[in-house]
């Protein structure tokens, strides 16, 4: 009963996260791959990032600290030589 009401009392140790699904477009080969993620991979709270070429897709699991903005997103990929499409917003990364 301890254990329990000392997990309960400590901060979220498994915080909660944020699944952004990003339509992007101009990526046309795996090699274009790295420079689409690298600017997210440098970034604070972001876990993980993945590219679908063929989807034209980039999803990225944050924890609940980051918010990423549609401009924002326009200018990373924009400096990078793609074009922001639209992104959704999920409350986990699955």
């Amino acid at each position: 009963m301890a254990g329990l009401a000392m997990l309960l009392s400590t901060p979220n140790l498994l915080a909660a996260e944020k699944g952004y699904d990003i339509q992007i477009g101009g990526v046309t080969c795996i090699s274009c791959v790295p420079r689409a993620e690298a600017e997210f991979k440098n970034m604070d709270g972001v876990k993980s990032i993945k590219t679908d070429v063929k989807k034209g897709e980039v999803k990225i699991c944050t924890d609940a600290s980051v918010a990423f903005t549609e401009s924002q997103l326009t200018a990373i990929f924009r400096q990078r030589g793609f074009a922001f499409k639209s992104m959704s917003v999920k409350d986990n990364c699955l």
